[in-house]
Parts: C-alpha cells; sequence; structure tokens
C-alpha cells in the first residue's frame, strides 16, 4: 500500500470514581511527552494509609481489564465514598463518535467533470465521496484529471471492474481479468490512491465473486434498493447494500436520514454522473448540493459523512485495533492503543467510551512539551466524559490528566463525595450537596425533577352542572396546597316526541 496517512486516535474516555490519595499538582514537566510521565496507582492487593484523621482512600487496579475505586471512611465513621468497577473502554460504532455514517458513492468514471462538480460541493461542507472508476471507461485525460480532482482531498478512487461486467455471468476464469486486472491497474494509474474498495457492476451479488474481491481489497458494494448496511450488526462488509439515487429514485430525504441516524445505520448512496444536464440515471448539481445541505445543516454533529473507503477502514479496524489501562492515579490515567494490523494504511481515527471521576472538570495531554486542553461533558444520568482529540496510536501509551472541579486559591485540587442527598418533593426538585474531603468548598449536583402532585380522593370544593352552566370540582393535593379543578359539563336537556 502506497499512502500513508498520520493516525489519529479519538478517544472518549470513561472513568469511575476515582479516590486516592490526596496529593500536590500534578502537571508534568513542560518537556514531558505523551509517553512519558506515567502517574502511578495503587495496585490490587496494594496496602492501604494507616492515617486515620483523613479518609483513607487506596485505589486498585486490576491486571484483568477493571478498573476497581475503593474508599474508606474516617475513624469517626462519618466519611464514605461509593465503590466504582470499570471494565475495559469499547470502541464506538463510527469515527469521533458521530451515531451514523453515510458515504455517496459514484460510478463509472467516464465523465470526470463529474469530480470536479462533487469536489466544489464537498469543499463547502467537509465531506468525502468515491469515484468507483471502470477501467476501460477511462482514457489517459480522464486518467490526469482524476489525479488532479482526487489531489483536492474530497474524492477517493474505488474499482467498478474492469469492463462492467455483470458478476454472476462470469467465469471463475474471468474474475482475474475483471476483478485483479481492473485492480492492479487502477492502483498503477493512480500512485497516491489505495483501491481498496470494490463496487459490483450491475450490482448483482455473486459469493464466489465476492471471495476474489476479498483477495484484494477490504469492502464490496453492491445495490439493493431502499436498503442500509449496519456496521457490527449481521454486517458483511463485502456484501454492503446501497441506495440507488437517480432521476427515478430521490436520495434519502430528511426524515429517512432521521431514522438511519438513530439507528446507527451507515447509508451507501450510489450515484452516476453529476452534471448541469442530468438525465436518465444521472443526478444534476443543484440536486446533490441541496442534499449536502440538508445533511449538513440538521445532522452535522451526528453524521460522519465519509468515503466508502473511510468507512470500511474504520470496520476493517474496529475488530483489529485495541485499547487498554496501564496505570491511573487520583491526577491522571494512562491508556495503551494501537492497531494489531501491520500495514500502515489502516489509518483512520478511532474513539473509545469511558467515564471519568465525578470530581474532574478538566483534563489535558502533553503533546510535544505543550498541554492540549480536552473537553469534559456531562451525559445521562450525571456521567462524565473527556473527549481526547487527535492522539498518535502509533506511540502506543498515552496519559490524560485529570483536573479537579474549580480549584479553590490554595490551591486544593477538590475530591468530592455526596455529604448529603435532598429528595425531590411536588414542589422542589431533588439534588445532591457534594463536599471536598480536603477542604470547605461544597456544590449543588445531579439534579432530579419534581414528583408530580397525589390529590385527594374526595374535593373540596364542588358545584354540580345545570343545563345552562358547567359544574366543577377542586382537589387538594395531599402533600401541598395546590389544587386542581376539573370541569363538569353542563347538563343534556331531555327531549320528548
Amino acid at each position: 500500500m502506497k499512502k500513508v496517512i498520520a493516525l489519529t486516535l479519538v478517544l472518549v474516555m470513561m472513568l469511575g470514581l476515582c479516590a486516592c490519595t490526596p496529593s500536590g499538582d500534578s502537571t508534568p514537566p513542560a518537556s514531558s511527552s505523551l509517553q512519558t510521565g506515567t502517574q502511578s496507582g495503587t495496585q490490587a492487593g496494594g496496602g492501604t494509609q494507616t492515617d486515620t484523621s483523613k479518609p483513607q482512600t487506596p485505589t486498585h487496579f486490576a491486571k484483568d481489564d477493571t478498573l476497581v475505586y475503593v474508599a474508606t471512611t474516617n475513624a469517626d465513621g462519618t466519611y464514605n465514598y461509593l465503590n466504582e468497577k470499570l471494565s475495559a473502554p469499547t470502541f464506538t460504532p463510527y469515527y469521533h463518535n458521530y451515531k451514523a455514517a453515510l458515504s455517496m458513492t459514484f460510478d463509472d468514471g467516464g465523465h470526470y467533470q463529474t469530480g470536479y462538480n462533487v469536489s466544489n460541493i464537498f469543499a463547502k461542507y467537509g465531506f468525502r465521496g468515491t469515484e468507483m472508476i471502470t477501467a476501460s471507461f477511462v482514457n489517459d485525460t480522464a486518467i490526469a484529471e482524476w489525479n488532479k480532482i482526487v489531489e483536492l482531498g474530497y474524492m477517493d478512487i474505488g474499482c467498478h471492474g474492469y469492463d462492467h461486467a455483470n458478476p454472476p455471468s462470469l467465469s471463475a476464469s474471468e474474475y482475474e481479468h475483471e476483478i485483479k486486472d481492473a485492480i492492479m491497474y487502477l492502483r498503477e494509474k493512480f500512485p497516491t490512491q489505495d483501491v481498496l474498495t470494490y463496487a459490483s457492476p450491475l450490482a448483482q451479488p455473486s459469493t464466489p465473486y465476492e471471495e476474489y474481491v476479498s483477495q484484494f481489497c477490504i469492502s464490496n458494494r453492491l445495490e439493493t434498493m431502499g436498503q442500509q448496511a449496519y456496521l457490527g450488526q449481521d454486517f458483511n462488509i463485502y456484501r454492503v447494500k446501497a441506495v440507488s439515487v437517480n432521476t427515478r429514485s430521490a436520495a434519502p430525504n430528511q426524515k429517512a436520514i432521521g431514522v438511519y441516524v438513530n439507528s446507527g445505520a451507515w447509508v451507501v448512496e450510489l450515484y452516476h454522473e453529476v452534471r448541469e444536464d442530468a438525465s436518465g440515471i444521472n443526478c444534476s448539481i443543484s440536486d446533490l448540493e441541496a442534499h449536502c445541505k440538508m445533511l449538513y445543516d440538521n445532522y452535522g454533529d451526528v453524521l460522519w459523512v465519509a468515503s466508502f473507503e473511510d468507512v470500511s477502514k474504520y470496520a476493517k479496524q474496529l475488530e483489529n485495533t485495541f485499547v487498554e489501562y496501564v496505570d491511573c492515579s487520583m491526577n491522571s490515567i494512562t491508556i495503551k492503543a494501537g492497531c494489531t494490523i501491520a500495514d500502515d494504511v489502516y489509518n483512520i481515527p478511532m474513539s473509545v467510551n469511558v467515564n471519568v471521576p465525578s470530581f474532574t472538570d478538566s483534563a489535558y495531554v502533553i503533546v510535544n512539551g505543550e498541554k492540549q486542553y480536552l473537553e469534559v461533558t456531562t451525559g445521562q444520568y450525571n456521567k462524565k466524559y473527556v473527549t481526547v482529540l487527535d492522539i498518535d496510536a502509533k506511540g502506543g501509551e498515552f496519559t490524560i490528566y485529570l483536573g479537579g472541579n474549580s480549584n479553590c486559591q490554595n490551591g486544593c485540587n477538590h475530591l468530592y463525595y455526596v455529604k448529603e442527598r435532598v429528595t425531590p418533593t411536588c414542589t422542589s426538585i431533588g439534588y445532591n450537596i457534594n463536599a471536598c474531603a480536603r477542604c470547605d468548598k461544597t456544590y449543588e449536583g445531579r439534579y432530579t425533577d419534581k414528583l408530580p402532585h397525589v390529590y385527594m380522593g374526595n374535593p373540596i370544593e364542588s358545584q354540580c352542572p345545570t343545563t345552562e352552566e358547567e359544574g366543577y370540582r377542586i382537589f387538594k393535593c395531599r402533600a401541598c396546597d395546590h389544587t386542581k379543578k376539573e370541569i363538569v359539563p353542563v347538563l343534556q336537556e331531555e327531549t320528548t316526541e
């Protein structure tokens, strides 16, 4: 493989309540690198502190990839942490923790102006796509232009066979020409491209054909109207289904894309030429631009719009990339990650989910002697997450330094515990009062909604309806003074014949 792209690793890390012996400033020297400066933590079976004047909070690190944080109490029994067990991090289905992915593929390659039209649109939104080229459809002029197009960075090259022959109609002896010869030809003509993806001509499935494709490429695209592939759910990367996009079948609309995003789909769209005078199976420039704008405006934060090759690489890496804890302490967590595939062509950033201690509101890494601050967010049930960006997976070990919640002026790196739980009522919300084990700072957190009112069975006031006026009943809450009023409809007058 000719192309080497710098590996990056996107980690969204989960650590549980991390409690250990209070220490001083955890900031490493400015010259520290990401591969050094690992903070030591007490391992499983290690000793605990003997000073009973302060909370004893040993940290245990188990070698079975499970972190166990254990906290004890003061001598007077007034202090207690929650124990937490955390399993090893797990990879998310898509790059950058996107909820879903979408790949736009364009077939044949004979009309190279399509590449410029698509690149101009993709440049506005930061999208990438794949041109599936049929080897015999491109002359020297087209090949020269396609090489200029891929240099723009918005499209890569896949293979669409040599002569666009229908797979089920071919004999095993003809596979070599239609698959191997086509791929080798394109790799020679496009020296900056890996040409790792294939698109079966006429979209007809053929198991022997797909098995032969797998010897040279990492994925194969078919066409099945209105269907989508799911990454990690009964997923066959050599039989990826696509939605045919042309004048007879429009691109999935906003509602359909919303369904795909919520289900975690990888949507693959099949286009042909994109041009001003679009007709037949081709797509107009304005239609493609409107589709891209809809994707960007409505799903830019949750949908990974990437080339067929990039998503295929990510799928391959999911099965061949590892991440594990190396060490942890109150002030840092060290992680080891890497890809077990020897070929460095697999270079798409990965992401991993882990939660951070409740006291953490800041985190950073040291890269080339400089701090790079990381985003700390709160998710469902008040779990906090730290997003680690742009980390070179080839480095092996990565240390994330954790910061306390709003350090006070004396430099206290706060270590919080739940001092009091205020339960909700029908008139007030519930919350926890968190206190620092090291100083007097407290704050409120983990809010819960008010409880619903529970009304007495008998009304405290009522009025019967008449044929001219509505009646009503007023009920009082059992726990507070809140009341609700129910209207009783007017009575209907009786009629006789």
